[in-house]
């Protein structure tokens, strides 16, 4: 990886109804700036000392090796932690292998995603979404009044939690709680069942005021917010795991006995 590419604007979305990714071929990465690059990494808090020549070599490297996949927008974003905690690592053997470990993490990481979320694909029909639709589906269980009144304004997870989920919230929250996030969900067998509960735990974290507000209203506190409690957060969430996955327990208790 010892070639220069030029990075930055590598992250030209293009969301229609039935493919939300845009490919940006290897071919163009000559013409990227690096100005969207920056815009991510000022927003996770890293410091401009973090190498983006690195992150853009893994990148591309990625986008060739992977020519089924290509590069989409949101790749960067799940890299830049990922090579964060590497290059600042204290054991030195870790940070001097910081780009080789990233692309490493990166390229499982993307993969699984793309089996198992049916993202990175160049044509995900979004309202198929197994995890938007468990999104729905337990804030309906969990909050009723909330998910009626979603209902009504006709606000579906695909409006407000597609980012979410895209970008394991590199997007949403500061940097040390998308990795509080990404530690719960990682250290999982089943990695990805337990996206949704997170997805469904915060609407329902704020759901006194989303409950006064309009359709406009409701995505502005969606989209915008940046500080949450991290601890109640997972607390909720796994509260409503536990429930959930006791729920279907019943119901096949009294299917069984029917």
């Amino acid at each position: 990886m010892s070639r220069s590419y030029s990075c930055g604007n590598i992250y030209d979305y293009d969301c229609g109804t039935s493919c939300g990714w845009k490919i940006i071929h290897v071919s163009n990465w000559e013409e990227i700036d690096e100005s969207q690059l920056k815009e991510t990494m000022d927003f996770l808090n890293l410091t401009n000392k973090e190498k983006k020549q690195e992150i853009c070599e893994i990148l591309y490297l990625f986008a060739k090796t992977n020519p089924e996949i290509g590069y989409y927008q949101a790749m960067s974003q799940i890299l830049i932690p990922i090579y964060h905690l590497f290059s600042t690592d204290l054991d030195l053997d870790f940070k001097r292998n910081a780009t080789q470990d990233s692309f490493f993490c990166f390229s499982n990481l993307i993969n699984e995603i793309k089996k198992d979320l049916k993202l990175f694909q160049k044509k995900i029909k979004i309202e198929k979404n197994p995890i938007l639709f468990n999104v729905d589906r337990l804030i309906r269980f969990y909050d009723l009044e909330l998910s009626n009144h979603f209902r009504k304004l006709s606000i579906t997870p695909q409006i407000y939690s597609l980012g979410w989920i895209s970008l394991l919230f590199t997007g949403t929250f500061k940097i040390s709680t998308v990795f509080r996030i990404w530690e719960i969900f990682f250290g999982k067998e089943e990695r990805f069942k337990f996206l949704p509960f997170i997805c469904a735990s915060i609407p329902i974290m704020i759901r006194d005021f989303l409950l006064k507000e309009n359709e406009y209203g409701i995505m502005e506190l969606l989209q915008k917010f940046k500080m949450i409690d991290t601890k109640q957060l997972i607390e909720l969430s796994i509260k409503i795991f536990e429930n959930y996955e006791e729920s279907k327990k019943q119901k096949k208790k009294k299917s069984f006995w029917k």
